[in-house]
Order: structure tokens, then C-alpha cells, then sequence
């Protein structure tokens, strides 16, 4: 125990020597401190709040402030929603993505085919009526 505890003082000191400006460490591998100075923003969340942030002014203001980088999750496809993403991860079996996104693509052009079908065959009121 005595080891142990000397050990884990010895790493702490060290790191804290070799790189001060990285915050200080708890514990092996782990250290409190941001990745990010004070003065970098977080990233706008949806492209949708754009225009809001035009008519208020803070869209000038923000494109000359550093911005932090966006999450690994920030995604402005058109095709990533939440649904799809919690169906896509309850069909992967033992992390066969590749096979659940072939199907999902196979899936979503059925789909479309037959929505396209249905609207060149029916009838001209009938758009009308159904939009």
C-alpha cells in the first residue's frame, strides 16, 4: 500500500513539473482542466439559429471571437435524426455497422420509390386533396 500511494505521489509531482500550464493531476491518467481558453465560445448548436443570430448583431460578433470545435456528434446532414440513429444502433449486432447502414440505405430508397411512385400515378385532384 505504502508502494502504492509513494507511486501515485511521485507521478502526480512529476506531472505537474513537466507540464504546469495542463492543470493540476488527480489521479493517474486523469487531469481537471479545460481543453479550451476562457476566451473561446461554444460552437452554435443548429444552423437554424443563424438567422436569429444575424437579426440580433451576435452573428458579427461571433465570426470574429475563436470558437471551440463542435462535437464529434454535430452533424448538418440531412439524413441524421435522433430516430434513425436510435434505430440504427438497436439493429447493430456486435458492432456490424456497415451491414445495418446497407440496409437502412436499402430501406430509405424503397421508401422513396415508393413515394415517387405514388406521386406520378396519382391523379391530379388528388395532390390536392392529400397535401
Amino acid at each position: 500500500m505504502a508502494l502504492c500511494t509513494s507511486r501515485s505521489l511521485l507521478l502526480r509531482a512529476s506531472a505537474s513539473l513537466l507540464a504546469p500550464s495542463l492543470g493540476t493531476v488527480t489521479a493517474v491518467g486523469r487531469r481537471t482542466y479545460v481543453m479550451w481558453p476562457s476566451e473561446f465560445e461554444d460552437p452554435v448548436a443548429n444552423r437554424t439559429d443563424f438567422p436569429a443570430l444575424r437579426e440580433s448583431g451576435e452573428y458579427d460578433r461571433k465570426r470574429l471571437v475563436p470558437v471551440k470545435s463542435a462535437l464529434d456528434s454535430a452533424n448538418c446532414s440531412v439524413f441524421s435524426d435522433p430516430l434513425v440513429l436510435r434505430v440504427r444502433n438497436t439493429m447493430a449486432r456486435k458492432g456490424r455497422f456497415e451491414r445495418v447502414d446497407r440496409e437502412l440505405r436499402k430501406t430509405f430508397h424503397r421508401i422513396k420509390a415508393m413515394q415517387v411512385k405514388m406521386l406520378t400515378t396519382s391523379s391530379r385532384s388528388c395532390l390536392y386533396v392529400c397535401t
